[in-house]
């Protein structure tokens, strides 16, 4: 193999790596901003802020998905007892 055809198989190589770890960390990144690690059903009373509570409804899902039923009078805030 001639030195021209290593330094062009090389460079291919690493570009492909960096392409291909590119795509890793900005996949992760998406999939990281998300609270919802928590399992199980949550209650107003297993978060220490108002703030905490609609940052978890948010990401779970907001007005359309309320699986745990934090919002009960469906405005949009959740755990108003907690301001």
């Amino acid at each position: 193999m001639s030195t021209n055809s290593k330094k062009i198989l090389a460079g291919g190589i690493i570009a492909g790596a960096l392409l291909t770890g590119g795509y890793m960390v900005s996949k992760d990144d998406t999939s990281t901003n998300r609270i919802t690690t928590i399992k199980g059903d949550k209650d107003c009373a297993d978060f220490k802020t108002q703030r905490e509570a609609q940052l978890f409804f948010e990401a779970d899902g907001g007005p359309t998905n309320d699986p745990h039923n934090l919002d009960r009078d469906k405005d949009g805030v959740v755990c108003e007892s907690l301001k």
